[in-house]
């Protein structure tokens, strides 16, 4: 955990109580046989722990430490694999990391190198969609994502759009490995430009519309996305030569629960 005030942190509390950072252990006090002393705990440092209730999303996490409270941060619970980046030995084409090709990868891009590349594969026909997260999770990345072929020719790129994350949709044509670059639109880099990447040929959804119902009710709507199950072409929503896919469906708004 990094920032600033951040002395003493012993607790975290999550906006969903599902959520638990229990301290890790920074082993026993040297006074603990004479004067009855707790085990120490390494300070800002948790494991987590996510109960099955909780779904997939973007939560909030604030610290509590010797100066109070903390402003909250992004805390994303995914249900795909998880890989976390080896920071330092993956920012040239020549040393892309290995990755699935479904999985979610955390990274950061530092300044000093301000590339990272990852490889995975994928089958010819497959429709790869390459989700960014960096404004959504409060980081100050503006990425670019670029797609080559084991070529090393670019094939695809994307970069911000109007929510200030990349979306890159890659129709695979060809064999061998895709590598995947992300960085900073303006060559930026440190602790702050952190990501995450959903990368995925499961289905993604863009927009649902409407985009409201009546609890209760059940209604027609209107999905759009890419990899959708008996999904259909939809070219009259097509944005940036991109061509969605679309499907209509019946779908019951659950019952108000609230008081």
């Amino acid at each position: 955990m990094n920032g600033a005030d951040l002395d003493g942190a012993h607790s975290l509390i999550f906006s969903h109580p599902g959520i638990k950072g229990v301290p890790k252990s920074g082993g026993p006090s040297p006074y603990a046989e004479f004067l009855g002393e707790k085990p120490l705990f390494a300070a800002g440092q948790f494991t987590v722990k996510v109960g099955a209730d909780v779904p997939p999303g973007i939560y909030e996490v604030s610290s509590i430490g010797t100066y109070g409270v903390s402003n909250p941060r992004c805390f994303v619970v995914n249900a795909s694999k998880e890989v976390a980046e080896e920071q330092g030995k993956n920012n040239t084409f020549a040393s892309a990391m290995e990755v699935p090709s479904d999985c979610s990868v955390s990274g950061v891009v530092q300044g000093n190198t301000v590339r990272d590349f990852y490889r995975f594969k994928a089958a010819k026909g497959s429709r790869v969609v390459v989700d960014c997260f960096s404004s959504r999770i409060d980081s100050q990345l503006l990425p670019v994502l670029t797609a080559y072929n084991s070529a090393g020719k670019e094939i695809r790129s994307s970069r911000i759009d109007k929510r200030r994350d990349a979306l890159l949709d890659l129709k695979v044509t060809g064999d061998g490995p895709v590598t995947l670059e992300v960085r900073d639109i303006r060559y930026k880099g440190s602790n702050d430009y952190f990501y995450r990447l959903k990368i995925s040929t499961g289905p993604h959804v863009d927009t649902i519309f409407p985009p409201v119902g009546v609890p209760g009710s059940e209604q027609e709507f209107l999905i759009l996305g890419r990899n959708l199950p008996g999904g259909q072409p939809a070219p009259e929503y097509s944005f940036n030569g991109t061509v969605p896919e679309k499907l209509i469906r019946k779908i019951r708004v659950p019952e108000f629960s609230g008081s």
